[in-house]
């Protein structure tokens, strides 16, 4: 039996990451895919794990502070204790474990392309080429595969996330959302989610377009809504339930990134039948195929251009939406499961 260790840090306080989503969908479901493989689950304190501890499964909390801390000191005690075939970190950082492989974490490069501080882009850099010395690189789609390669990291393994099979209940978010006219968006005002982008060219639309077609934006923290606009509703986080139901109802979702690793939001839309207009930016074509409308994320008359004609043509949105529904079916918990399972098989045999 060959035992990994993972950090499940990312379960925090009831709030769903997409780096969360994937552990879930995993720790839930491995057990169906093999039994050769047990798992010791490493937290601190604020670790709220949002699934019953399945049997192949042992969860252990460290209390260590501050995060760097946490990060040298939870892996080597549990090493000690369980002495685990690898450490796997859902970030772009490990634990400097002797004798231990590990297989660390990249989903995109997003910190290098658009980093929010003047040194981050470097600082970025100079930790992965640390960490990741004599470790595997695990990342979520073929373009960040690639991405990572072009900049002479060769260990690199990818494996497309799933859509959780949700059985959630929709749950109206606000009480006064009638129309099915809505346009839907997801995001915060990080550079690379290009939101002020999405907002600025909306506002340049008519006055009868915006009261016709109002939007919402949903995933931005209170912090973030600073600006009140006409026939705009920004909403902070959401519970999946109130996701799920403006999924549902939307005429329209836009997805305006100028970068993602894997994107989840467009994919979750289309699962639901939401037509999709969205960025054609990496990985998007890759992830979402020839599914949605595509727009320049850098051309607002572009983008107009694009609303305008998905708007007007009621038999397109319909054929996005049929369509959409069957790509997001590939994205499978078997796929993914299996492929990171595969994943630990080859990082644990390299180490060996």
């Amino acid at each position: 039996m060959k035992k990994i260790a993972i950090d499940v840090r990312e379960f925090e306080n009831g709030k769903m990451t997409g780096i969360g989503r994937y552990l879930s969908v995993f720790l839930k479901n491995s057990h169906k895919y093999t039994r050769d493989f047990s798992y010791i689950l490493l937290g601190d304190n604020k670790t709220k794990l949002p699934f019953p501890i399945p049997n192949n499964c042992i969860f252990e909390i460290y209390d260590y502070s501050p995060v760097l801390l946490w990060d040298q000191l939870a892996p080597l005690n549990s090493y000690k204790k369980h002495k685990f075939d690898i450490y796997f970190s859902p970030y772009p950082k490990r634990s400097f474990l002797p004798n231990c492989p590990s297989l660390i974490t990249v989903n995109d490069m997003i910190p290098y392309f658009y980093p929010n501080k003047i040194f981050e882009k470097w600082l970025f850099m100079f930790s992965l080429k640390i960490y990741s010395k004599k470790t595997k690189i695990f990342t979520i789609s073929e373009y960040s595969k690639i991405t990572l390669q072009s900049f002479g990291f060769n260990d690199v393994f990818f494996a497309y996330p799933s859509l959780e099979d949700d059985k959630t209940i929709c749950d109206k978010p606000i009480d006064f959302i009638e129309s099915k006219k809505y346009l839907l968006s997801a995001g915060d005002m990080r550079k690379h989610k290009n939101m002020e982008f999405l907002l600025s060219a909306y506002q340049s639309f008519p006055e009868e377009f915006k009261k016709t077609f109002p939007l919402i934006v949903f995933g931005l923290s209170e912090k973030e809504i600073k600006k009140r606009y006409d026939n705009i509703l920004l909403l902070g986080y959401l519970n999946d339930s109130q996701i799920k139901w403006l999924y549902k109802n939307a005429l329209l979702f836009i997805f305006p990134s100028l970068s993602e690793g894997f994107g989840y939001p467009p994919l979750e839309a289309m699962k639901e039948g939401c037509p999709v207009l969205s960025s054609y930016k990496d990985p998007m074509p890759e992830i979402l195929g020839d599914c949605v409308e595509y727009f320049d994320p850098n051309n607002k008359e572009d983008f107009k251009n694009k609303l305008l004609l998905l708007t007007r043509d009621l038999n397109k949105m319909k054929s996005l939406s049929e369509k959409g529904k069957k790509r997001a079916e590939f994205f499978t918990e078997e796929k993914f499961c299996e492929g990171l399972i595969n994943i630990f098989t080859e990082a644990i045999r390299c180490a060996g």
